[in-house]
C-alpha cells in the first residue's frame, strides 16, 4: 500500500492546480502567459538565491560563483523561453514544461511506489541505486525511470499532436522526439540534483524564504503569503530547477536543427 503524508497530498494538489492554471492560461493567452508565469517563478527564484541560499554559501568554497551562475542560468532560460514561444510557438513551451515536470512529478510518485510496503514485500531483495548521494540520498535511478516513463507518455502521446511545424517546415519524426524527450528527462534529473547539491552546501533543505516573526513591510507580507502556498514544494527554486536545465537542452537542440537543416 502506498502511503501519502499530508504534505505529499498538499504538494500534489498545489502542483496540479498550478499546472492546470499554467497550461490553461498559455492555451488562451499564448506567449503572454508563458512570460507571465515564468517571469513570476523566476523572479522569486532569483530572490531566494539572493536572500536565502546565497548568503548561506561559504565564499571560500565558491559561494559567489554558484550564486552568480545560478542567477545567469535562470535569467538566460527566461529569455530563451520568450524566444521559443514567440518564434517557434507557445506549444513548444508546453512540451518543454511537460517534459521537465512530468519527469520530476513521475519521479516523486515513482519513489513513493518503490518505497511502499507492498513493493518491498514483493521484492525483498531489491536494491535501489542512488544517483548522487551527496545531493540526495533518496533519488534513485529506479524512481527516475518511472519519471522518464511519465514524461514520455505525456509528451509523445498527448502533446505531440499539438506541436507546430518549425519555421523551416522541417518535420520531426516521433522516434526523433522520443529520443530527445528521454535525453531531456535525464537533463531534468541532473539539473534537479545540481540544485539539491547547492542547497546541501548551504545547509538548507528548502530554498523558500521563511518569514521572520516581528518583521513588517511589503516583502514580509509577500513572503508570508507565498510561504503558505509553496512550503510543501520547497520553494520557487525547487520548482524551476529541472525546467532551467531542460530549456538549455532544447535551445541546443533547436540550434542543431537549424544548422543541420537542408539549405
Amino acid at each position: 500500500m502506498i502511503i501519502l503524508s499530508r504534505n505529499d497530498v498538499e504538494k500534489i494538489i498545489v502542483g496540479l492546480t498550478l499546472a492546470t492554471l499554467a497550461v490553461g492560461s498559455v492555451v488562451f493567452f499564448k506567449t503572454t502567459a508563458v512570460i507571465c508565469w515564468l517571469g513570476f517563478f523566476k523572479l522569486f527564484a532569483l530572490r531566494e538565491i539572493r536572500y536565502n541560499v546565497g548568503p548561506k554559501l561559504n565564499p571560500e568554497l565558491g559561494g559567489r560563483y554558484y550564486t552568480s551562475m545560478a542567477s545567469l542560468m535562470i535569467s538566460f532560460s527566461f529569455i530563451a523561453s520568450f524566444m521559443i514561444s514567440h518564434f517557434l510557438g507557445y506549444q513548444w513551451m508546453i512540451w518543454i514544461g511537460a517534459n521537465a515536470y512530468f519527469t520530476d512529478g513521475g519521479g516523486f510518485i515513482g519513489g513513493k511506489i518503490i518505497n511502499s510496503k507492498l513493493v518491498k514485500e514483493l521484492f525483498p531483495r531489491m536494491k535501489l541505486h542512488i544517483i548522487d548521494k551527496e545531493a540526495s540520498k533518496k533519488k534513485s535511478w529506479e524512481a527516475s525511470a518511472i519519471g522518464f516513463l511519465f514524461a514520455f507518455l505525456a509528451c509523445n502521446l498527448v502533446f505531440y499532436r499539438y506541436l507546430p511545424i518549425l519555421p523551416n517546415h522541417q518535420v520531426i519524426s516521433r522516434l526523433h522526439l522520443f529520443v530527445v524527450s528521454l535525453l531531456a528527462s535525464y537533463i531534468a534529473v541532473r539539473s534537479d540534483l545540481a540544485e539539491s547539491r547547492v542547497k546541501r552546501m548551504a545547509k538548507l533543505s528548502d530554498s523558500i524564504i521563511v518569514p521572520k516573526k516581528g518583521e513588517r513591510g511589503f516583502w514580509h507580507v509577500v513572503d508570508s503569503a507565498l510561504y503558505k502556498v509553496m512550503k510543501t514544494h520547497g520553494g520557487f527554486l525547487d520548482r524551476i530547477d529541472s525546467l532551467v536545465g531542460v530549456i538549455f537542452f532544447y535551445v541546443l537542440w533547436f540550434a542543431c536543427l537549424y544548422f543541420t537543416m537542408p539549405k
